[in-house]
C-alpha cells in the first residue's frame, strides 16, 4: 500500500476490514497512522454525511418492498465497541423509507446477530446449515429481501436456498450491490448533479 502511495483502504468484505483494522496494526506497529481502514458502510456514510451523495430511486411499484440486514460477525461483535458501523447502516436504510422500502429488523441483531453458521473454517454440515437455516427464517418473517455486507456470508446464506424451498424466495444482496442502483453523486464543482 505504501509503496502505491495509498492513504486510504476501503473495502467491501466483513472480514478483510477487521483483519486491517485490528490485526494489521498488531502486527505493523505504524499500520493506523499510514492508512485510514473504512468499510464501504463508514465511506458511504460520510459521503452522504458531507453532502456528496443523496439516496435516489423510489420503489415505483404498487408493492411495498421490505428488506432486512444481517450483521456480519466482523462488523459487529467481533469489532471494539465504539465501532459505530451498525448504527450508521441503520441510519441509512432510514432514508430508504423515503423511497418507498421498509426495513425490519430480525430479532437477532447488531451485535447479537446471528453467525451465518459457516464460521472458522467450519465444515457445511448440518449443524452448520440447521444455524444458516434459523438465520433465513428470521429474514423470511422480516422482509423480502435480506442485505449482508459479507461475502462468506452471502455465499453460504444463498447456498442454503437450494436446500429448502421455504426460503428459496429470499432476495439476499451484498450492501453495495444494493445502493449501486440508489446513489446519486453531488458534483460539487460544477453546480449540477451527476448520478453514477
Amino acid at each position: 500500500f505504501e509503496k502505491a502511495g495509498i492513504s486510504t483502504i476501503v473495502t467491501a468484505c466483513a472480514e478483510c476490514y477487521r483483519t486491517f483494522k485490528v490485526d494489521y496494526p498488531k502486527l505493523f506497529e505504524d499500520f493506523n497512522q499510514k492508512f485510514a481502514v473504512k468499510h464501504i458502510i463508514e465511506y458511504i456514510y460520510e459521503m452522504w454525511k458531507k453532502g456528496k451523495i443523496e439516496f435516489v430511486g423510489k420503489n415505483e411499484s404498487e408493492e411495498r418492498i421490505t428488506f432486512t440486514y444481517h450483521d456480519p460477525c466482523r462488523l459487529s461483535r467481533f469489532l471494539p465497541e465504539d465501532n459505530d458501523i451498525t448504527d450508521n447502516t441503520r441510519e441509512i436504510f432510514k432514508e430508504f423509507k423515503k423511497l418507498g422500502y421498509i426495513f425490519n429488523e430480525m430479532e437477532h441483531n447488531k451485535s447479537n446477530s446471528l453467525c451465518c453458521g459457516v464460521n472458522s473454517w467450519m465444515n457445511c454440515n448440518e449443524k452448520s446449515k440447521a444455524l444458516r437455516y434459523k438465520r433465513m427464517l428470521e429474514a423470511k418473517s422480516a422482509g423480502s429481501i435480506m442485505l449482508t455486507s459479507c461475502p462468506k456470508c452471502k455465499i453460504h446464506l444463498s447456498c442454503l436456498q437450494d436446500d429448502y424451498e421455504d426460503i428459496s424466495s429470499i432476495e439476499i444482496s451484498d450492501f453495495s450491490e444494493f445502493l449501486v442502483n440508489h446513489i446519486k453523486v453531488i458534483d460539487s464543482n460544477k453546480n449540477s448533479d451527476v448520478k453514477k
